[in-house]
């Protein structure tokens, strides 16, 4: 994802306007991973935590690249000790197109320590299985009973 964004800074034209539409279909695949991961082994609960919790990242992340572009967050780690001028120095305020790459950059710490904690979850005791009910696929005729069902 985050080469991606590094592309999506360095062209213009055609090429910015139809990756515009295909950038979104990444955070798709990441929330699909972690979906996949929790329904094999939590509660629909978790699901439910995760969708919301989403949202909420959704609207942090705006906030942030907000603070990114107008040089607040290189204002902040100006103030840490050590490396923290030279990535002042080096960020500034960063344009839109290179926004979604620092910003990625500053949260992929955050994503793998998430990852990490996803693979700690044990694996589903026999019991935990017994106790669950297994999903079955629908047909159309069925998800349409399903849709009349609810509208």
């Amino acid at each position: 994802t985050r080469t991606d964004y590094r592309i999506f800074a360095k062209f213009t034209g055609f090429f910015l306007f139809s990756m515009r539409f295909l950038l979104p279909f990444q955070p798709t695949f990441v929330c699909m991973f972690f979906v996949s991961h929790l329904r094999r082994r939590t509660s629909e609960l978790l699901l439910a935590g995760l969708s919301c919790s989403f949202i909420l990242a959704s609207g942090i992340v705006k906030d942030f690249g907000r603070a990114v572009m107008g040089g607040v967050v290189a204002q902040w780690w100006a103030k840490v000790p050590f490396s923290g001028t030279m990535i002042s120095r080096l960020m500034g305020e960063v344009s839109e197109g290179w926004m979604p790459a620092v910003v990625g950059l500053h949260f992929f710490p955050l994503f793998l320590i998430s990852v990490w904690f996803l693979n700690q979850f044990p694996k589903p005791t026999e019991s935990d299985i017994v106790g669950r009910t297994e999903r079955e696929t629908m047909d159309g005729s069925e998800r349409l009973l399903f849709l009349k069902h609810f509208f």
